[in-house]
Parts: C-alpha cells; sequence; structure tokens
C-alpha cells in the first residue's frame, strides 16, 4: 500500500511541475514583447485569414506545407478575433505544451525532477528565442514529441489502443509538415521491425503481431492524415494539392533553399539564444546511435536496447526532415527531441557514478536552472529594449523597433484605404503588410518570384494585376533581381514612389483616374 501510495505522491508532484511549466510559459511568452513574424509567422496568419474570408486554401491561396497549424489558426480567429494577440497565444499555448513534452519525456529516461526542469527550461530561454513566431514547425515538433513519449514504452506501444494514437498522431503531424510525418513514419516503421527482431532475440512481448500491427498504424494514420487534408481536398481538388504540397518542395523550394549545416541565420535572434549549443546538441544523437548498436550487439536488457533505439530513431528522423534547410533556426526547432535524447545520456554517464552522479546530476540542472532564469530575465529585457513602441494597426497591438517602421505601415495603410477593394500586391512579398495595413493580396502568391515559382505562376501574377486593374503594388527592391517580368510589367503599368528598398507603387494607365 504504500509503494502506491507513494507512486501516486510522485505522480501528483510531476503533475503539479507540469501544471506550472504550462502556466509560467505561457504567461512569460504573451508578456515578452516580440514583433510580428515578417515571413513565417505573418505568413501563416495571412492564410487562416483568407481562409475565413472565403477563399480556398489550395486553389485560391498557394501554400507548400500541408493545413493543420492554418486550421487551428482560422479557428483561433473565428473563435477570439483576427487579432495578432490570437495568433501569438497560439504559439505560447503549442510552446507551453513542448515544455510538459520535454519535461515528462526527460522523466520518463530516468532524469530527475531537477534535470527534468532544467530541459524544459532550456526550450523556453534558448530553443523558442531562436525563432519566437508561431509556424508549424512548432506544432510538428510537438508531435513529434508526443510520439517519443508513447514509444518510449514499448510493451504501450504495441497494444491496439496506442497503436491507433501513434497512427492519428502521426497522421496529424503529416497533416502538420509533410515531410516531417514521412521522416518520422519511417522510424516509427523501422521501430516495429526492431520489436519483432527483439522478440527473437528475447521472448516475445504481448502484443499486435507484425503485420497487424503495420496495417492498424498505417489505418489510423490514414484518418488521422485525412481528418484535416480530407475538407481541403474536396474545396481544392487533387491536382493542386499534389502539385503544391509534393511537386513544388522538391523542385523550386528545393532549388532555392539550400544552405549548409549549422549555417547562422539568427541574425537579431542570436543575442536571445546559444547559438554554440544549438550547433552541437544532435551530437547527442550520434553518440546515442552508437550506443543502441554496441547495447544490441552486446545484448543488454531489453528495456535499455529498446530505449536507446527509440532516443536514436527519433533523434535521426528529427535531423533527418530538417536537413531540407539545416541552419541554426531550424536545429532550433528540433531542441525538444534532442534535450530528451541529451536527458538520458546525462542520466547515464552520470548514473555510473550512483550517489555521486546522482549529486552531479542534480548540481549541473540547478546551475542550468539559474542560467536559463538570467537568459529569460534577459531575452524579455532585450526585447523591451529593441522593440520599444507599441502601435495599433488593423492587427492590433503591434511591438516595433522604429518610428520609421510606424511610418511606412501607415503610409500605405493610407494609400490602400483610398482604393476599391483595398487590393495591393506586395512583391516579392511580405505578408505582415497586409496583416499590419487591412489590404487583401489578390493574388495566390505571399511569396514569389522567378526560379522560387514557376514561369507560369510568374506569368498569373502578372495577369491577375492586368485582369483584376490592381491598383497598388509594394515592391521590396532589395530581392527583386534584374530583369524581373512582374517587376517590368510594374514599371510599364505603375507609378511608383518611395525609397529606393521600398516603393508604393499605384496604377497609371488612367483606368482608374
Amino acid at each position: 500500500m504504500l509503494s502506491v501510495r507513494t507512486a501516486l505522491r510522485e505522480h501528483r508532484t510531476d503533475a503539479i511541475i507540469c501544471l506550472l511549466l504550462v502556466a509560467a510559459t505561457a504567461i512569460y511568452l504573451m508578456l515578452r514583447r516580440w514583433p510580428l513574424g515578417s515571413s513565417d509567422e505573418a505568413y501563416y496568419f495571412y492564410h487562416a485569414i483568407r481562409m475565413l474570408d472565403g477563399e480556398v486554401l489550395y486553389r485560391d491561396v498557394f501554400e507548400l506545407t500541408t493545413p493543420f497549424l492554418m486550421d487551428v489558426l482560422a479557428l483561433a480567429f473565428h473563435l477570439f478575433g483576427e487579432t495578432f494577440t490570437t495568433g501569438r497565444a497560439v504559439g505560447s499555448i503549442i510552446q507551453a505544451l513542448l515544455t510538459v513534452a520535454i519535461y515528462s519525456g526527460v522523466r520518463a529516461v530516468g532524469a530527475g525532477r531537477a534535470l527534468a526542469v532544467a530541459a524544459a527550461l532550456l526550450q523556453l530561454a534558448i530553443g523558442q528565442p531562436a525563432w519566437p513566431y508561431t509556424t508549424p514547425h512548432w506544432l510538428a515538433i510537438l508531435l513529434v514529441c508526443a510520439l517519443l513519449l508513447i514509444s518510449l514504452d514499448r510493451q504501450r506501444a504495441r497494444t491496439t489502443g496506442w497503436v491507433v494514437m501513434q497512427g492519428l498522431l502521426l497522421g496529424l503531424l503529416l497533416a502538420t509538415r509533410q515531410h516531417a510525418g514521412v521522416a518520422v513514419g519511417i522510424g516509427m516503421v523501422l521501430l516495429t521491425f526492431a520489436d519483432a527482431l527483439n522478440d527473437r532475440l528475447w521472448e516475445r512481448a504481448p502484443g499486435l503481431p507484425l503485420i497487424g500491427r503495420v496495417l492498424t498504424l498505417a489505418a489510423a494514420t490514414l484518418a488521422g492524415f485525412g481528418l484535416v487534408m480530407g475538407p481541403h481536398l474536396m474545396q481544392a481538388g487533387v491536382g493542386p494539392i499534389l502539385s503544391q504540397l509534393v511537386i513544388y518542395p522538391l523542385t523550386g523550394y528545393r532549388d532555392t533553399n539550400q544552405v549548409a549545416w549549422s549555417t547562422n541565420y539568427l541574425l537579431n535572434h542570436e543575442p536571445f539564444t546559444w547559438p554554440a549549443l544549438l550547433k552541437y546538441l544532435p551530437l547527442v544523437v550520434a553518440i546515442t546511435a552508437l550506443r543502441a548498436a554496441v547495447a544490441w550487439v552486446r545484448r543488454y536488457d531489453r528495456r535499455t536496447v529498446e530505449t536507446l533505439l527509440v532516443l536514436a530513431v527519433f533523434g535521426a528522423s528529427a535531423i533527418a526532415f530538417t536537413m531540407a534547410f539545416p541552419d541554426l533556426t531550424h536545429l532550433a526547432m528540433i531542441m525538444p527531441v534532442l534535450l530528451i535524447v541529451a536527458g538520458e545520456l546525462l542520466t547515464s554517464v552520470l548514473g555510473i557514478a550512483g550517489r555521486r552522479g546522482r549529486f552531479a546530476q542534480t548540481a549541473l540542472a540547478l546551475a542550468l536552472i539559474v542560467a536559463c532564469t538570467v537568459q529569460l530575465q534577459r531575452n524579455y529585457a532585450g526585447a523591451l529594449t529593441q522593440y520599444p513602441i507599441q502601435h495599433y494597426t488593423q492587427f492590433g497591438w503591434l511591438p516595433f523597433g522604429k518610428q520609421s517602421e510606424v511610418a511606412v505601415v501607415e503610409w500605405v495603410k493610407g494609400e490602400v484605404e483610398k482604393s476599391v477593394g483595398r487590393e495591393l500586391l506586395c512583391y516579392p512579398g511580405w505578408s505582415a503588410i497586409y496583416l499590419m495595413t487591412g489590404a487583401h493580396n489578390p493574388t495566390r502568391h505571399g511569396l514569389i518570384f522567378p526560379g522560387y515559382q514557376s514561369d507560369e505562376e510568374i506569368q498569373d501574377v502578372i495577369e491577375t494585376l492586368e485582369q483584376k486593374r490592381v491598383e497598388h503594388v509594394l515592391l521590396v527592391r532589395s530581392f527583386i533581381k534584374p530583369d524581373d517580368p512582374v517587376d517590368a510589367y510594374v514599371a510599364q503599368h505603375y507609378r511608383c514612389s518611395g525609397e529606393l528598398n521600398l516603393q508604393l507603387c499605384a496604377r497609371n494607365d488612367g483606368d482608374w483616374y
């Protein structure tokens, strides 16, 4: 009876810590000042709003990512208003759940509470600030962590109910970031075959047989994926979805976005994170994979072998889908999985020393907690200094770094309000301006330029400008190359004013005046 009470007390303590992590993370991120993300975040916010306005994703709006986060954002905007606060709240909740997933994962691999708390705080203080925006990357890694937590208990993972749960989560992952779902799905199938092999090396464990388990996982994955993708498929059709979610990521997007491993694109985020940690943390996956191989060959106890295999496979899968763009920012986006892997490695290494090792683990954890607390305070104060201005826009109150940035928004807003339908094309792309000014993008594209998109898509933009007689085009000239066909069309049909880098162009062919 005492052991049952002790177990309940242990679970209750963990539950209380998780609740505190959720509350602290959500409150901190909502209070910390940070501007609207000019690329990914605004891009997805605006797509969600266009969906609420009746436009169809993949038919009226070009998108290379599966839609789960945009569906969540659209629901949140519908319920709580189309504001920056609503969108950022969704991101804060995702981050809050990530701290719980990290804490639970580190605890599941045998670490003490102090080290688990430290790992969760590392995500909040170091991982999230590397890309402090609401994007599908964070939702995807949350789903990956959920699958990792289930997979760590191999007996549980092979029972029917939990296989179905894993399939549903994998389907949602595919519906959030398709290439992440493919990489993790391959990893999970490999683990299923590893279980079958382990049944031969040790005695057979209870649960579904190999073929039944693979089929159940596949069926549940299809159900989870279809739940999200079904409505979009019916509205947009097979052709546009296949083109935008499969063909385009493997052609135009891949050809344009190629960087070396750990390239530093942190820019103004760098003071808010630890670049060296982001760069070298993936090494724990290689170490764990080597340990898993040795443990398997030497026939260590089955639980140890399976734990190491799961950590190695999920870590490798996370790195695999990051290879699409493996800069420091995207390495930060898989940090939650890497922290769980690192937690097991530290626990095992320090555990060799027995009681002294447990003391060392606690001391290291406390040092990390103090360092993270200092970094969190520094990030909070640094954000206030870097973005001192609060200005009300069409998307609610937003932080700005300079008064000149506010002036640009008000300038564009004033011109757009004079036009019929508030139509504006920002070229090559700046989705934030649509949100801040209330302008409407008359084309399918939030970001488009030659090479990144096909010649047919570029021509479609020109035809849209011509057929709809769009009154205003905002040119971001630093991203426009010579001989750009859209720029040439604008030069012929519009009158431009403004600074050299940012020009607002009004149609001057006499049709509107």
